[in-house]
């Protein structure tokens, strides 16, 4: 892979209710002082479900940007590779012991 570093990301997330969008801003903040980023912004909008012309549901989707090093001197070493996990839909549950 080419020699680069990764100096700032921007993320959209989908969640389903207000306090699961203050628990996932909780989460966001411990992991990066876990993982060595700054959260430089932590945005969220609710869109409306509608039927028939009335709302009868609605989410969330939330867009953050991380910022990993410093563009003019980057400092951490350059990025290997990138993996994105996802969690397959008929995965078993660590909650119900599958």
């Amino acid at each position: 892979m080419t020699p680069s570093f990764i100096i700032k990301t921007t993320e959209e997330f989908w969640l389903a209710d207000r306090d699961s969008v203050n628990r996932f801003h909780k989460e966001l903040l411990s992991d990066a002082v876990l993982q060595g980023y700054q959260l430089a912004s932590f945005a969220y909008t609710e869109k409306p479900v509608k039927e028939s012309g009335e709302i009868v549901d609605s989410y969330f989707i939330v867009k953050v940007t991380k910022v990993f090093d410093d563009a003019k001197e980057p400092e951490k070493a350059p990025l290997d590779s990138i993996t994105y996990t996802h969690k397959s839909v008929d995965a078993p549950s660590e909650e119900n012991g599958d």
